[in-house]
């Protein structure tokens, strides 16, 4: 149908990845929206029967990209892959984009170009990722958690924390705490996460 797929980019860490792609559509196509989804995109992560077995798989979700020209044939994205249990550096997967749509109800979408394209893909980026021992007790608000380690990359920061609770209650469920990890960067600056969870 004349409409390309390039592949650009992928980066992240052990458990993330962003994979950056360009839709380009023919000559006098525009391509004008920033609410562009694709009806159906499969996802096949290569993982070993072990894996499969524990129920390890992956979220993900795509995003339209800033578009500083809505009048050419060009649009940006971004699919995003979180998997909790497994490591995605150097794995393969295999995508399916399947017709370029806009959503036009619960459910239903309408075509804007037809189409299917399919692509195998290894994830062989550097994950940059830096990992350390905490092994620290900690009661944050009430909440308690044994901090086991944490790590930091360029695309997130993440901490593994066991036994006690990940939150507490004080009688109201709009009291929920739950757990903050605050990066220190070197300019001064910090960033703040919080958790609902743990193992």
């Amino acid at each position: 149908n004349g409409t390309t797929i390039n592949v650009n980019a992928a980066i992240g860490d052990k458990n993330t990845a962003y994979i950056m792609f360009d839709v380009i559509a023919p000559q006098g196509t525009v391509l004008d929206r920033d609410d562009y989804v694709f009806a159906d995109m499969p996802i096949e992560l290569n993982r070993t029967e072990k894996e499969k077995s524990n129920g390890n798989g992956v979220d993900w979700g795509i995003t339209t990209l800033k578009d500083d020209n809505l009048t050419d044939n060009k649009k940006s994205f971004i699919l995003a892959l979180h998997a909790s249990n497994l490591d995605l550096q150097n794995r393969n997967i295999k995508l399916s984009l399947n017709n370029l749509s806009i959503e036009a109800g619960k459910l239903e979408y309408e075509t804007i170009i037809e189409g299917k394209w399919d692509f195998n893909l290894k994830l062989a980026y550097d994950t940059q990722t830096k990992e350390f021992d905490v092994n620290k007790f900690s009661n944050y608000k009430g909440a308690n958690a044994n901090v086991i380690t944490g790590s930091i990359s360029s695309i997130s920061a993440s901490v593994t924390f066991k036994g006690g609770t990940a939150g507490s209650f004080d009688g109201q469920m709009n009291n929920y705490i739950t757990p903050e990890l605050v990066v220190n960067y070197k300019d001064g600056t910090s960033s703040t996460a919080r958790f609902g969870g743990g193992s």
